[in-house]
């Protein structure tokens, strides 16, 4: 039972990620949930194909297929047959009879016309068990991540400061850049930063991570014994019953102004802001016994540079790693740096 609550801890913070993410990371959890039980060394070396397209009971569409009202427990076997089931993978239609390799594609695509839906494919039979996630569906190949099943491993700052650094370059950089997901600015050519910056980029990063991992919970928000932090990377392995907590992020805006432009931010403040910053993550850190800790600025300043950092000491013996990305308020001066978006 306990390991049963533990395994479900990472549930409700899922519930909030978009609904292709929280499909891969639901499906990820139903093959390694049933991988785990002895029985499925007789499973059918065959694909398992998960698509996010939940169907009504009584749909004429599903007359043929085997209903599995409780498809999260893996209690029945997942390769060999074909998935619509949704998001959170907690019930599914599976129809047994798919064609061979060479015509799975095109019976998906042309035949079901199912292309446009997301797609989790399994394959057993490729080293040790790979998983390929198209989330644009089939129709679009080339749009597709892999993991393998035995590929998780201790997640370490430089790989997840790897993924910040693509969530920077390719939605945050500049306001043109941002539009689709919500503005960190308020008013960018005066810089004015929104109020929700801080969590509009945590978000973006909750779904970056796991998208890296999906075997992972990326928790935010959890409240712990000196605080709240903001993001953690961590695994909760169901045969022990026990957590890894690999790293803690701490999220910082460095501002000139707010998002009203009546309040005004020096130096000292962001300086302030970034010791501050050093001292929740180290703290964060030791109070869930994670690797590493990591604080991330993400500097909205008109004179952005690195005396924000001027204060931490040389040797800071609370050893947490500081990155910095300058967020740019349009694309000229971004361009006029000769850095490249």
């Amino acid at each position: 039972m306990a390991a049963t609550v533990a395994e479900s801890l990472g549930a409700g913070q899922d519930s909030e990620l978009p609904p292709d993410v929280r499909f891969l990371a639901s499906s990820v959890k139903v093959l390694g949930r049933r991988l785990r039980r002895p029985e499925s060394e007789d499973d059918p070396p065959h694909f398992a194909v998960f698509v996010l397209k939940p169907m009504g009971r009584r749909d004429p569409a599903v007359k043929e297929f085997e209903l599995v009202w409780r498809l999260d427990e893996a209690a029945t076997a997942l390769s060999g047959r074909l998935w619509l089931t949704n998001e959170a993978l907690n019930f599914g239609h599976a129809l047994a009879q798919m064609p061979a390799e060479s015509e799975l594609i095109s019976w998906l695509i042309d035949d079901l016309e199912l292309g446009e839906y997301p797609t989790v494919i399994y394959d057993p039979t490729v080293d040790g068990g790979r998983i390929r996630f198209y989330p644009s569906g089939l129709i679009n190949l080339g749009d597709v991540q892999t993991y393998g099943v035995g590929d998780l491993h201790a997640v370490s700052a430089d790989e997840v400061k790897g993924i910040v650094d693509f969530v920077v370059n390719n939605s945050l950089l500049t306001p043109q850049m941002q539009i689709s997901k919500g503005s960190t600015w308020a008013n960018p050519a005066k810089y004015w930063v929104a109020s929700n910056a801080e969590a509009l980029i945590q978000a973006q990063l909750r779904v970056a991570l796991k998208k890296e991992w999906p075997v992972c919970d990326i928790q935010h928000e959890i409240p712990v014994r000196s605080g709240r932090f903001d993001l953690s990377v961590s695994f909760f392995d169901p045969a022990s019953g026990t957590w890894t907590h690999y790293g803690v992020l701490e999220l910082k805006v460095l501002k000139d102004r707010s998002a009203t432009g009546k309040t005004t931010y020096g130096l000292a403040d962001n300086q302030t802001a970034v010791a501050d910053g050093v001292a929740q993550a180290a703290s964060y850190r030791d109070n869930i016994g994670a690797s590493w800790g990591m604080l991330c600025c993400f500097d909205h300043r008109q004179d952005a540079d690195d005396k924000c950092l001027a204060t931490l000491p040389a040797n800071d013996s609370r050893n947490v790693e500081v990155h910095r990305w300058q967020i740019w308020n349009s694309s000229e001066p971004l361009r006029a740096s000769g850095e490249s978006a």
